[in-house]
Order: structure tokens, then sequence, then C-alpha cells
């Protein structure tokens, strides 16, 4: 008899984040930027929202605790110079926990100074990167470092303006993709139970090359700048894109492991239901016997 992992509503509790759903019932994305609800809320003349504030990440406390316990569980789907990026379809625990679908979360691990530009001479993303981490260079960056330490962080990632603005820049890139890859189209098609969509596959699952339902971790190592932004935006629709065309019966057995069940499995489900209630939040896992 296996063990199946649930996420589930209890009462309601008072907190910040209480009256939103999440998992199966968060809000689908749509392609003009609103939400499911927002395309209900038409009718009663509610303006469309802006698609940045529809893409939203995971319930505070599961984020903690994947990204201090576990965030090296789940495997890469894709990598560049940019950026690397992880994916959780809807029944791994951190996907259960998404605020919306798809579900967006950006952090920053990049920490080469300057962001990496270091020479006139080297526009290629990776010639820079190759050449920031040289010996001397490196040398002469930390120098650098220390004699303006008083000024702040040399680091794109300690600066909050720029955290802000990537994230701006891949959550418009992010949306255009997943749409141009018919991602609302599936989700709507799941939702009204169709049995017959061109966008999912005999199991009522997003068919090949159609933008999957899923949390996306963007982990971004070199931040884009005017000269380096197209370059981005084009590898984030390919990591989009890469995603769609996985299978998603070979990608639950990646390197011929049953990777979503065995972290379903691992996860501290009572410290993470204890972080749920502690913040309010009316959810908690259960796990359920098939």
């Amino acid at each position: 008899m296996s063990c199946k992992l649930l996420l589930e509503r209890v009462a309601r509790w008072a907190g910040p984040e209480a009256a939103g759903p999440v998992g199966l019932l968060a809000p689908p994305v749509m392609s003009d930027g609103t939400s499911f609800w927002r395309k209900r809320a038409a009718a009663m003349h509610a303006g469309p929202e802006p698609a940045s504030t529809c893409l939203k990440g995971v319930l505070a406390p599961v984020q903690q605790y994947y990204l201090n316990r576990c965030h090296t569980w789940a495997p890469q789907v894709y990598q560049c110079d940019y950026f690397a990026l992880r994916f959780f379809p809807a029944d791994h625990f951190v996907g259960m926990a998404r605020k919306s679908k798809p579900g967006l979360l950006v952090t920053y691990m990049g920490d080469h100074l300057l962001n990496a530009n270091v020479s006139d001479k080297a526009v290629d993303v990776r010639e820079r990167v190759e050449l920031a981490r040289s010996a001397e260079m490196e040398k002469r960056l930390r120098q650098i470092s220390n004699l303006i330490q008083a000024r702040g962080s040399l680091r794109p990632r300690d600066r909050a303006y720029l955290r802000v603005a990537v994230r701006k820049t891949i959550r418009s890139q992010f949306l255009r993709a997943w749409c141009k890859y018919h991602g609302p189209e599936a989700v709507l098609a799941q939702l009204e139970g169709a049995t017959d969509s061109p966008f999912l596959d005999g199991q009522g699952r997003a068919a090949r090359r159609v933008a999957k339902d899923g949390l996306y971790h963007y982990m971004i190592r070199v931040f884009p700048d005017p000269t380096t932004a197209a370059d981005f935006a084009a590898h984030l629709e390919r990591s989009v894109l890469y995603t769609a065309n996985l299978s998603w019966d070979s990608y639950s057995r990646h390197a011929g492991r049953k990777w979503i069940s065995e972290n379903n499995a691992q996860a501290d489900v009572a410290a993470l239901n204890q972080a749920l209630r502690k913040s309010g939040i009316p959810y908690r896992y259960r796990k359920s016997s098939t």
C-alpha cells in the first residue's frame, strides 16, 4: 500500500494568506495577464489585473522550508549562464503550495562582483563569467570591493532595486512564453474536465510542447543588462519550452528515481504543518493511503 501526500484546507484562521487558494484551487493566469477569477469579475466592470500580480510563488512557510532544507532535492531542468531552473509538478509538496497556476519563484545565487561586467571587450556573457572567475580578476575585484566597502556591495543580488527589476522582467517574459505555449488553455481544459482537448494528453495532463502547470523556480546567476537582455529573454523562453517538452513519466523518474514521491516521503510533514499553523495559514499536509 503506497502513501500519497495531500495539501488540504482546514479551519479558517486569521492569517495574512488565509483567504488565498493554493494548489489545485489556485487561480490560473490567463493570456491577457488576468486570473480566471478576474475573468468572472469582468461582469462587475473590474479592470484587468496586471500579470505581475497574478503570477505568485508558494506559501511562505513552505518556501522557507524548501530553501533552507531541501532546495537540492529536485533536478535542474534547464541551466545557462544566466540562471538555473527547477520545476515542481503539482503533485510535489512544494508545487502543491503554489498560489497561482503556474507558480513562479525567483531567487538569487549569483556572487559575481559587478555582475561579471569586467571588460569592455568581453560582450558574451560566458566570456564575461569566465574572465570574472579568473584568479587574477577575482583578486583585483576583491581589492576594489574592499576599497569601496562603505558604499555597499558590488554584487547585484545585494541591491534591492536590482532584485525587484529582474523579478519584474522575469515575470513578464515568463508569462509571455508560458502563454505562447498554451499554458492557459491546458489549465482551463483541466478545470473544465475536457476529455478531447488538443492541449491535454490521454491522462488529462498538459500534452507535449504545451506549457506545464506547476512551480517554476528560477535561480539567477547573472542579472540581465542592456547588452544581454535579448539573450536572457531567449534563454527564458527556451527554458519554458524545454519544460513543456519533458515527458511527464520520464521526468517523474529522473535518473531512475521516483524523485517526486521520494521528496514527498522525506518531507517533514509535522514541521511544515507547525510552520503553517504558526503563520495562521489554513492549510495542512496529510498523508493518505492509496
